[in-house]
This record gives C-alpha cells, sequence and structure tokens, in this order.
C-alpha cells in the first residue's frame, strides 16, 4: 500500500492534470499498474512537467493530450513515442509538442530518452534530434520533493550535457525559450537537491543550466539565460576575429 504521502502526491498531480487537459472519470495515469510502486523520481518528473504545462496553458497556449490506445499513458522507463501520451500545443498559429520520457534519436542513430522534451509541433512519431527543441532533466534526492542537501553529481551533469549535445536543440538567444518560466529559460538538470560542483564557465560552454532546490517554475536557473546570451556573443564575436585575424594574414603585402 502506498504511503499517505504518495497518496496526496498522486492526488494534487491528478488535479493538476485536470486543469491542463480533460481527464475521463476512468483514467488514472499516476497510479501504477499491477504491483509496481509508485516511484518517486517518476512523481517528481511529473511534478515539474506539469507545473510547466500549467504555466504555458496560463500565459495562452491551448495544450491537448494523445491518448494511444484511448488513454492517458505516462512511461517510467524510456519507451516509444507512438505507445505514450504526449502534449500538444498551439499559440497565435505556432504549433509545439511535449514528450516525457520518450525516445528520439540522435545523430547516430543512438535512442535518447530526455525525461521532458520539447518539439516542432509537426513532429512525427519517430522524432529525431532535428525536431529537438529544448530539454529538461528531474533528478530527485531523496525521496522527498522537498530541498535536499544531496547535490547533483558531476558525473549527472556531464551526462545530460552530452545528450543535450547529441541532440542539438538551439542555444539560448536562438531558441524558442525566451518566454517560458524562468525555471525553463535554459535546457537544464532540475534538483531538489543543490548544483553540481563544476564551475559556471563548464556550464555555459556545454549550454546547460540547473535549477536547484526546485519550488516551481519562477525558480532561479544557474547560470541564467541572459548569462548563456551574453556568453554565446562573446564566443561569436572572438570566433569572428579571430577569423579577420587569419584573413589579413593571408592578404599579400604591398610591393614596395
Amino acid at each position: 500500500m502506498a504511503s499517505p504521502q504518495v497518496v496526496d502526491q498522486i492526488r494534487q498531480l491528478s488535479e493538476m492534470m485536470e486543469q491542463i487537459v480533460t481527464v475521463l472519470p476512468q483514467e488514472d495515469p499516476f497510479q501504477p499498474a499491477g504491483e509496481e510502486k509508485p516511484a518517486a523520481p517518476f512523481l517528481f518528473e511529473m511534478k515539474i512537467l506539469l507545473e510547466l504545462l500549467l504555466a504555458l496553458k496560463e500565459s495562452g497556449w491551448i495544450i491537448d493530450i494523445e491518448r494511444p490506445g484511448g488513454r492517458i499513458k505516462f512511461v517510467r522507463s524510456p519507451g516509444k513515442k507512438a505507445t505514450a501520451s504526449f502534449f500538444r500545443l498551439s499559440k497565435d498559429g505556432t504549433k509545439r509538442q511535449i514528450t516525457q520520457g520518450t525516445r528520439v534519436k540522435d545523430p547516430y542513430d543512438r535512442p535518447r530518452a530526455p525525461d521532458i522534451c520539447l518539439q516542432d509541433g509537426d513532429t512525427g512519431l519517430e522524432p529525431t534530434y532535428k525536431d529537438v527543441l529544448a530539454l529538461w532533466d528531474a533528478k530527485l534526492r531523496g525521496k522527498r520533493e522537498t530541498a535536499a542537501e544531496r547535490r547533483v553529481t558531476d558525473a549527472e551533469f556531464r551526462s545530460f550535457a552530452m545528450i543535450r549535445k547529441w541532440l542539438q536543440p538551439p542555444l539560448p538567444g536562438n531558441d524558442v525559450l525566451g518566454e517560458f518560466p524562468p525555471a525553463f529559460s535554459v535546457c537544464a538538470l532540475i534538483t531538489n537537491g543543490k548544483k553540481p560542483t563544476e564551475p559556471a564557465a563548464v556550464l555555459l560552454d556545454e549550454g546547460v543550466s540547473v535549477v536547484a532546490t526546485y519550488a516551481g517554475v519562477q525558480s532561479a536557473i544557474w547560470p541564467t539565460r541572459q548569462e548563456h546570451i551574453t556568453a554565446q556573443n562573446k564566443k561569436a564575436l572572438t570566433k569572428k576575429s579571430g577569423q579577420k585575424t587569419e584573413d589579413s594574414a593571408r592578404l599579400p603585402s604591398s610591393l614596395p
């Protein structure tokens, strides 16, 4: 039997879900099948996803959900997009999709499965890195969503940075996250714990951020979106300056 706390979490998620899309009376997508126990990391991931969707709905996005086989189904381990529920978003003629835990093929034809993935609105059921607009991973420390002392490890950070690199979403400033809430304004690891020990310069170089002690969509992200944009602009200027120097060196010297 699930603990009272888990029961409360499931009830809260169900209520949040009903604010986002129409849920049929027989649908209970957060209860595990059979004897499987509710997993705390799964519930934390769903809380983050639903809070993002609710914030987007409040900002004017229309949200619908796909029901494979006629029912809402969220995945607890990486699965095919065709067998899982995902969300279709639309606003002022712009279309997007948000998936949960389903696979996306990288340039090497390998499947990757970010916890939350923002995709182009016309993406089909077999998405590739070309469809990816942003991604986020949830990292629960302990068994409760309350603030924890444990850190996101440097290894977890490096793994997420590699997945972002392989799936190639646009970097801040060239992306579509400008109007997303702060906690989702950059591709990020989202945790109830503390940030990894890597310095900000490393995260800026990788184009990822961390949301530590997550407490909702307005939680601070580190480094910030503006810090990423500033870093990208500096990189572009340095590259341009280096190219000019190289081009000048190739010019023939003037005749005496």
